[in-house]
């Protein structure tokens, strides 16, 4: 037994949620604190490989992303010829990459089915609560909210996302470093579009354009719908764009500069984004790796601790394994043990990963990026070590 009652964590995001419903399904009572007021749609898809399909097939999950997801397709298609365009074939054998059987969501659409859980099960979640300090004593760790509130449990989970307080204050010295990419991804639908471009989008393929280090993608991610479509435009900039013109600009001004911009690369890329429903700025940053996931009572997951290029769509799948994988060993082990283990068993497959993120590569290595990396939680599986394995095998 673990010995380990209350869990706080700091975070509802995929690897927050995950980790308490997985520690509630291990008996650990959890209490997630999200820093939003409420909980709001944000961002576009991404996608779910076989690795964290296995996570949500453990937490019974499983057939409801199956049902509100597609999966990866098997035609590319661009638009080119004399016209410009003229429907086109992009050369790419998925069956040689890992890409095969990993599903593409929605993310309010998956956030949906995580929060439906923590829902049914009772767990507690409380809005409105950022983190500002926190405290260690030999027996809990209480932790201080910028609204003056404070709370106090056996061990607390960092989950927060790349700019985690948590981090902050176990870690203060590290900084993230700027990865020379930016992205843009959209809600959108394909009512503007010619008739013969909607109807191929509908069947499946996803729409790829490129130029220089620019890339365009859009792509089908709801079975309900087959006229809305998710796109991602990315580029690279060799300095850090401004936030005030970038992320923080107002999301109507963003939204005519861009498609002022893709007027002259792609008009129907441009007709696309000018449709959109949702777009969501955000710039690529690399956090170098920790000496540790831990310090004393405080563990840290997702991507509070290990960075993924948001081209590979990785991070949630990573998320799901953090969220399962501490509330796994946290049922095993007493938490000094839980989060050793936590950081010993994951950081050489995440760091891997991490050191791989390049967002000047292009469309092709979209679907390489899981060929390498490999990870069973093993939910069922207990974490035991019988002592008769350490010990000399008996001679005749």
């Amino acid at each position: 037994m673990s010995g380990t009652d209350h869990v706080l964590i700091a975070g509802a995001g995929i690897a927050g949620l995950t980790a308490a419903l997985c520690l509630n399904k291990a008996g650990i009572d959890a209490t997630v604190y999200e820093a939003q007021p409420e909980h709001a749609d944000a961002g576009a898809s991404f996608f779910i490989w076989k690795q964290g399909q296995r996570v949500l097939d453990q937490m019974g999950l499983l057939s409801q992303v199956m049902e509100r997801s597609l999966p990866m397709p098997d035609r590319f298609i661009t638009l080119g010829g004399e016209t410009g365009r003229e429907i086109l074939p992009v050369p790419f054998d998925l069956e040689e990459s890992n890409s095969a059987g990993a599903r593409c969501i929605d993310r309010s659409t998956f956030m949906h089915i995580l929060l439906d859980q923590i829902h049914e099960q009772g767990v507690e979640l409380v809005y409105g609560k950022r983190l500002h300090t926190l405290e260690q004593t030999p027996h809990a760790v209480e932790v201080a909210f910028t609204d003056g509130t404070k709370a106090q449990g056996e061990v607390l989970i960092g989950a927060e996302g790349r700019r985690s307080p948590t981090r902050s204050h176990l870690f203060p010295q590290t900084q993230l470093r700027y990865a020379r990419g930016w992205n843009v991804y959209g809600r959108s639908h394909t009512h503007t579009l010619d008739r013969a471009l909607a109807q191929e989008l509908a069947r499946g393929p996803w729409w790829v354009h490129q130029k220089a280090d620019l890339v365009w993608l859009a792509y089908r991610d709801d079975p309900q719908d087959p006229t809305h479509v998710t796109w991602l435009l990315s580029g690279t900039s060799q300095r850090k764009l401004p936030a005030k013109s970038f992320e923080f600009l107002d999301r109507d001004v963003l939204l005519q500069e861009l498609v002022q911009g893709m007027r002259t690369v792609s008009p129907p890329c441009a007709d696309i984004i000018a449709t959109s429903t949702r777009i969501a700025p955000t710039q690529v940053f690399h956090l170098p790796a920790l000496p540790a996931w831990s310090q004393g009572r405080v563990a840290l997951i997702g991507d509070a601790v290990h960075s993924a290029d948001p081209h590979t769509g990785t991070g949630a799948t990573m998320a799901l394994e953090d969220g399962m994988y501490v509330a796994k060993m946290l049922r095993e082990h007493h938490y000094i043990d839980a989060f050793y283990y936590l950081h010993a068993d994951r950081h050489q497959a995440a760091e891997k990963f991490n050191a791989e993120i390049d967002p000047t590569r292009q469309v092709e290595y979209v679907s390489e990026a899981m060929t390498s990396y490999s990870f069973d939680v093993g939910w069922e599986a207990p974490d035991t070590v019988p002592l008769a394995r350490l010990m000399p095998p008996t001679t005749a």
